[in-house]
C-alpha cells in the first residue's frame, strides 16, 4: 500500500507519460513570449539539468489543491487550469494557463501546500523541478529569479481584477462582460469585431464568474440579442468592445428571460 498522501502522486503518474530527452528549454520550436520561455540561453541549458519532462492527456490532474508542494511546474505545450474548491464541492476556476508559466510557484516559495489544483484541458507536456533545484536555479540564476518574481506580480494582478469582478460587480452581466474584456485585451480588431478561439463550456465561463451553468446560459442569450456577443461553438465574437462595456452598471433588458439582473444564484436582482 502506498502512503495516504501519495495517493495522488500515484494516480497522476499513472495516466502520465515520461518524455525521455524532450520538451528541452533550449532549441524548443514552441517557444512563447512568456516568462520561463524568454530565459537566456545558458539559463535554459541549466534549467534543462533540474527537470524532467510529462505528457498529459486532455484532463488529467497535474496537482492537487491541500497536497505538499514539493516541486514546480512549467508548462510547455497545451493548456492548464487551474481552480480552487470549497468543502461543500464548488469551484471556481482562477486562471488559465499558457505554455511558459509557472504552476505551483506561490505554494513552494512559501513552503506549504498547493492551494489550487490544476487539470489540463488540452493535451500538455509539464516539466517538473523539485523544490530544492528550483530553490537553487534561483539563487544562481538572477534572470529566473526575475522572471518568476514578474509571474508572481501578474498572478497578483490578475487576481486582483478577478477579486474586484466577483465582489463589486452588481450582476452576473458585469462578471461576464468583464470576463469578455479581459480575454479580448490586447487582440486585434476585425472592423469593429473580435474573434475569440473559445474552448470552453458554459460550465466553465460559470465557474470563472463564481456562478451556475443556467444563468451563464441566459446570460449569453440575451447578450446574442442585444447584439454586443455571439458564441458559436469554439468562436467567441465580441462584435463592439465599447458596446460590450458599457454592459458593466446597466440594466438591460433582452426580449426574453433576463440573464443579465441576476446575482450568482440565478435570481433577479
Amino acid at each position: 500500500m502506498l502512503p495516504t498522501g501519495r495517493l495522488y502522486l500515484y494516480a497522476i503518474m499513472r495516466n502520465s507519460i515520461t518524455l525521455n530527452g524532450a520538451a528541452k528549454c533550449t532549441g524548443c520550436e514552441n517557444r512563447s513570449h512568456n516568462y520561463f520561455c524568454e530565459l537566456p540561453h545558458e539559463v535554459g541549458k541549466a534549467l534543462d539539468a533540474i527537470k524532467f519532462s510529462r505528457s498529459f492527456p486532455k484532463g488529467s490532474i497535474i496537482f492537487l489543491e491541500g497536497q505538499p508542494a514539493h516541486g514546480v511546474y512549467i508548462l510547455c505545450e497545451g493548456k492548464v487550469k487551474i481552480t480552487s474548491s470549497s468543502p461543500d464541492g464548488k469551484v471556481i476556476i482562477l486562471d488559465i494557463v499558457s505554455p511558459g508559466s509557472l504552476m505551483g510557484l506561490s505554494s513552494v516559495m512559501s513552503g506549504g501546500n498547493f492551494e489550487t489544483t490544476a487539470a489540463s484541458i488540452e493535451d500538455a507536456v509539464v516539466n517538473y523541478i523539485s523544490a530544492p533545484d528550483f530553490d537553487r536555479f534561483l539563487h544562481e540564476h538572477p534572470a529566473a529569479c526575475f522572471n518568476a518574481a514578474v509571474q508572481l506580480s501578474s498572478s497578483l494582478r490578475r487576481a486582483t481584477r478577478q477579486v474586484c469582478a466577483l465582489g463589486l460587480g452588481e450582476s452576473v452581466a458585469d462578471k461576464l462582460a468583464t470576463l469578455f474584456l479581459d480575454w479580448s485585451s490586447g487582440m486585434h480588431c476585425n472592423g469593429n469585431s473580435i474573434v475569440i478561439r473559445n474552448a470552453f463550456t458554459h460550465e466553465d465561463i460559470a465557474r470563472m464568474i463564481g456562478t451556475s451553468r443556467e444563468t451563464v446560459t441566459r446570460a449569453l442569450r440575451t447578450f446574442r440579442e442585444i447584439g454586443v456577443v455571439t458564441l458559436k461553438g469554439s468562436e467567441l465574437v465580441i462584435h463592439d468592445r465599447e458596446r460590450l462595456r458599457s454592459v458593466i452598471g446597466c440594466r438591460l433588458q433582452a426580449s426574453r428571460n433576463d440573464g443579465l439582473n441576476m446575482n450568482g444564484n440565478g435570481n433577479a436582482l
